[in-house]
């Protein structure tokens, strides 16, 4: 009887979503290399990504094995890159880009640790906008830094982290002589032990690492192309911190919409070769747009990837790379709060950038439009209800490549 109800249960259809990020060094985020992470995500067929690849090895003509991000950003391949985010490529209308500004993210998950609720977006705000300015770079990234430190769940198994970063924050921002909202952030620190606390004894529970972005980006992903209600298999290149613990605290958080998640090497799977070298340009087209060093054309080329959840505090870059379609950044971190869109700043935009940005917005619509009636490019499956959890390639949530 079991059998007949799951035959005649209505089918559910399962996508392959390739995905590997940009800028990552865990849960060390000030301090690090970059100021940016950015998580791909890339719904392609096998063939599809791999004619691609196929092509950039054509126009590059590089014996690299792998072409990543920096071979395209070269300017002898200024074209290929244009080509690549462009119309006449197959990924545009078929990849979504979740940024992070680092800086930013950390100091979302201090506000929730200050004041907790409705009121942690605005803290963040005040930090970010005017730490800097109040205090000064050197004390300011002291304060970001001691911030990190103090989220970190490696820290966790030492009992006299959380007070000593505590401590050092207070200290920080004494130095600087705060006021307005900085003052009461420092007015916070004083009382805000016993949550901290609190949040260590949680987190030594359950170390599924609260700051780690990358688990921010991949429940980011699924929550994406769920949207349409089909259920989502990740194809993730490797990364050790990407644990059967963490997959699993994953699934409980995302229910249905996760049907699973392989690690494989990237040499072996062509679309997450195409995710990482969009993942690789988004950050560093975010990051020189961050630093005041950005390039129009590049700007309104990366926009249609960029998802307008991303987790960004800085309202002149933000309106640059969100342009009229961006969202409200920060909402996936703070869940309140944020700035509310950011695309209201026009006058920051450079001239010509509507022309560009109409045009590659235009292309993206037709070019999925086109796609969508047979899904020639979207690799979906039809799965009934028994087979659920399940994957061609075996039946557990996590495999690995």
């Amino acid at each position: 009887m079991a059998d007949d109800a799951s035959r005649h249960a209505p089918a559910t259809r399962l996508l392959e979503i390739a995905c590997d990020e940009s800028g990552y060094e865990g849960e060390r985020l000030i301090g690090s290399t970059t100021d940016v992470f950015a998580h791909a995500s890339l719904c392609l067929d096998e063939r599809t990504a791999a004619d691609c690849v196929q092509e950039l090895r054509r126009r590059i003509r590089s014996p690299a094995t792998e072409y990543k991000a920096n071979h395209l950003l070269r300017e002898k391949h200024r074209s290929t890159l244009e080509w690549l985010l462009g119309p006449q490529a197959p990924v545009l209308g078929h990849a979504n880009v979740l940024l992070i500004d680092k800086a930013y993210y950390v100091l979302r998950h201090l506000a929730q640790l200050l004041e907790p609720g409705a009121g942690a977006g605005a803290c963040a705000d005040a930090l970010y906008r005017d730490g800097p300015r109040i205090l000064g770079a050197r004390r300011w990234h002291a304060v970001l830094a001691g911030a990190n430190d103090l989220l970190r769940s490696k820290h966790l198994t030492d009992p006299t982290t959380t007070v000593d970063n505590l401590a050092a924050l207070a200290e920080a921002l004494d130095d600087g002589r705060p006021s307005g909202p900085l003052a009461r952030v420092r007015a916070a620190l004083t009382s805000v032990r016993a949550r901290a606390e609190a949040r260590r004894a949680r987190l030594l529970l359950d170390p599924s690492g609260a700051l780690d972005p990358i688990l921010t980006a991949i429940a980011h992903a699924v929550r994406h192309w769920h949207r349409d209600g089909a259920r989502v298999w990740l194809i993730h290149d490797q990364q050790n911190t990407l644990s059967a613990a963490r997959i699993r605290h994953l699934s409980a958080t995302l229910g249905s919409a996760l049907a699973g998640l392989a690690l494989v090497d990237s040499n072996s799977d062509p679309r997450v070769q195409v995710a990482d070298m969009i993942a690789g340009i988004a950050r560093k087209i975010a990051s020189d747009e961050l630093n005041g060093g950005g390039d129009p054309r590049l700007a309104a080329l990366i926009r249609p990837y960029v998802a307008a959840t991303s987790i960004w505090g800085d309202r002149s870059s933000w309106s640059r790379l969100a342009g009229s379609a961006g969202g409200a950044a920060g909402r996936e971190a703070g869940r309140g709060g944020g700035h509310r869109r950011s695309a209201l700043d026009g006058s920051l935009r450079e001239p010509g950038d509507e022309a560009v940005q109409e045009q590659v917005e235009h292309e993206r619509d037709r070019n999925r439009d086109e796609h969508r009636g047979g899904l020639q490019r979207l690799p979906e499956e039809d799965v009934a209800a028994d087979q659920l959890g399940r994957h061609p390639g075996g039946d557990d949530l996590l495999r690995r490549g």
